[in-house]
């Protein structure tokens, strides 16, 4: 999962964005996008297009998609809804800083490339004081999506601390309260033990103000369930156990007869270079020791003599799976089940990866077949809480029919309401998951669904009984997910809305 620093674009070329939009939502020609006029086009002939149509409808999903990848360095991140001034009994001392990945070395130091190798986008810290107490630091990162709020939180907080119940997943000791929510990895920190249950209702408060966790990472299904230890999973971009080759990895501890074993999973984008990985760590414990074949997936090896235990690696398609503590028997069956996760995911997504991937979570959501619309709910609510998401979840948002299953025919009604209904759950799952740091250009495709008002219907699984669930009108989820974002209720007008976004200055933007 590459970071991302962003970049925030001059004076002159956010103006000339927001000319483009304007002129896009006008149907003007404020600013050309497009070549220069023909001869016939000069002299006002049939090649001259007719001013009201010269931006169409399609148009503007195309300048919208164009210019989402740059707009959505100049999200908005609203300092003041997440760190306000005053939080109960709590006072802010001073302002919000915040630090980017350019930066984050100023505050952190030596711990930064850590930190940004995660997918960090931004932190904003903030000192609170209740009275004359001591005073409290709060320090909110923005990691993009719930996938790396998640793996920074399990490889950086101190998880030997007593579970807090604080956001979707908190620990704690006297001095320091740490947790996961959404796209955030937070940590709340006071130097006096007698403040610890202060600082935690501080926590508590904080959490609120977050959007909410929509699932855990669909990676941890890589690995068993069975006989895993509670909170041992962890998940590392890049080397682990210390080598190049081995990326992505997620990974946990295991009971294995009277000890634990460690089972990881590494993911690759290709088979190929899943092989060309199992290959070269091959070749460099070779180096040191010869290694044993094994019989799993599409073969591998064992090194015994590895200096964390004995280790067992194979492939299945665009995975690494192994174990760490290897001993042949008892561990056998450890390696099975994981091999056997490995083919559900291969079968379950065609692709080969379950990993949160921006464009695998857009198929999911839209373009893969046999999936049920509750699985691509979440695969769209996912997409929507990732930064480098965001132009997929846009196309959601502007144009259904250019994407997944064609409608049914028109002669068919009384199937075409219920197609879009499951359509409409999809977007809706976009809307309701929606973060407040959405980007501009995000916003303008919201407002294009201020006019849905139908609802999203979907089947769900309560045990072994099969219900049915609605959502609220699409209408309503998009001027709820507007009111988030900017603090304001225009109610349904999408021209108010659309106006409003244009308008907002640089500083609003960057807040």
């Amino acid at each position: 999962m590459p970071a991302t620093s962003g970049w925030w674009p001059s004076q002159a070329t956010s103006t000339l964005f927001r000319q483009i939009f304007a002129a896009a939502w006008e149907g003007r020609r404020a600013v050309s996008v497009y070549p220069p006029r023909t001869s016939a086009h000069a002299r006002g002939g049939s090649g001259d297009p007719p001013r009201s149509s010269c931006v169409s409808a399609a148009g503007r999903v195309v300048l919208a998609v164009l210019l989402a990848s740059v707009l959505a360095g100049c999200a908005s991140s609203p300092d003041e809804d997440l760190l306000p001034p005053e939080r109960g009994r709590w006072r802010r001392e001073g302002a919000v800083t915040r630090y980017t990945a350019r930066n984050l070395y100023d505050y952190i130091d030596g711990s930064a490339p850590f930190v940004v190798s995660f997918g960090f986008q931004s932190l904003r810290t903030a000192d609170y004081r209740r009275a004359a107490e001591p005073v409290t630091t709060v320090d909110l990162y923005d990691m993009g999506s719930a996938d790396n709020a998640f793996a920074l939180f399990r490889n950086k907080a101190n998880l030997e601390a007593e579970p807090v119940e604080v956001g979707t997943e908190g620990a704690g000791s006297e001095a320091r309260i740490e947790f996961w929510q959404g796209p955030y990895y937070v940590a709340v920190s006071n130097p006096s033990p007698d403040e610890s249950e202060h600082v935690l209702a501080l926590a508590r408060d904080v959490a609120a103000s977050l959007p909410a966790t929509q699932a855990w990472p669909a990676y941890l299904k890589l690995l068993p369930e069975a006989g895993r230890v509670p909170r041992s999973e962890k998940y590392l971009p890049d080397s682990f156990l210390g080598y190049a080759v081995l990326k992505r990895a997620v990974s946990a501890r295991y009971t294995c007869g009277d000890g634990e074993v460690t089972l990881f999973v590494c993911r690759y984008d290709t088979p190929q270079a899943a092989a060309q990985a199992l290959a070269a760590f091959k070749a460099q414990l070779e180096k040191k020791a010869p290694t044993k074949p094994l019989t799993c997936g599409d073969g591998g090896f064992v090194a015994e003599e590895f200096i964390l235990g004995p280790l067992a690696l194979f492939r299945r398609t665009h995975h690494l799976g192994g174990l760490i503590g290897y001993a042949k028997g008892a561990a056998n069956p450890l390696l099975a089940d994981v091999d056997r996760c490995l083919d559900e995911c291969q079968r379950r997504t065609g692709v080969g990866d379950d990993s949160g991937d921006a464009k695998c979570l857009f198929m999911q959501a839209r373009w893969a077949r046999g999936r049920s619309t509750a699985e691509r709910r979440s695969a769209a609510a996912k997409l929507a809480q990732m930064r480098e998401g965001e132009p997929w979840a846009m196309l959601i948002l502007l144009d259904e029919g250019i994407l997944g299953d064609p409608p049914p025919p028109a002669a068919a009604p009384a199937i075409a309401e219920p197609f879009l209904r499951f359509r409409r759950a999809v977007t809706a799952a976009v809307l309701e998951s929606l973060p407040v740091s959405a980007s501009d250009a995000m916003l303008v495709a919201v407002t294009t669904n201020l006019a849905e008002d139908g609802f999203g219907s979907y089947a769900t699984r309560d045990g072994q009984e099969l219900g049915s669930a609605i959502t609220e009108p699409i209408r309503d989820l998009a001027r709820q997910a507007l009111e988030r974002a900017t603090g304001l209720d225009l109610g349904y007008d999408q021209e108010a809305w659309v106006r409003a976004i244009l308008s907002r200055k640089q500083g609003e933007d960057s807040r």
